[in-house]
């Protein structure tokens, strides 16, 4: 997780206890921060979730992504979604959160680590066969 990510993923978990809504909106920066940093534009993060998709996002991390974003949005709007409720939603968001950087950033690291240690021959034969030589 990125730093900022994670400076802001802490303090929703210092202040979730006190202001679940406050928690829900810090986790919904938490996210927008993280799109930012994968989609350049001045786009909303609705857009910019959509560019990713565009791009091959995996269904279920689109959806991740939305619960937070509509979760944090709607979170801080009285009688839109209830936060304090048992805390399911927040604590979901929270998990959310994780599932989502490490599907687009933790597993594509891993795998591109362990592709760069294949051996180079064996990664030129796969760029000839894909097209790419």
């Amino acid at each position: 997780m990125p730093d900022e990510v994670v400076n802001l993923y802490n303090e929703a978990r210092e202040v979730a206890g006190l202001s679940p809504r406050s928690a829900a909106a810090l986790l919904r920066l938490a996210l927008e921060t993280l799109v930012n940093s994968l989609v350049e534009s001045s786009q909303s993060l609705h857009q910019k979730i959509g560019v990713l998709v565009s791009r091959g996002l995996e269904t279920q991390v689109q959806q991740a992504m939305d619960i937070v974003r509509v979760g944090g949005n709607n979170g801080v709007h009285p009688g839109q979604i209830e936060l304090a409720e048992g805390g399911e939603l927040l604590e979901a968001m929270f998990e959310l959160l994780n599932l989502i950087v490490e599907q687009v950033i933790a597993r594509p690291k891993r795998l591109a680590s362990l592709y760069e240690a294949l051996p180079a021959g064996a990664r030129e034969a796969i760029s000839r066969r894909d097209g790419a030589g």
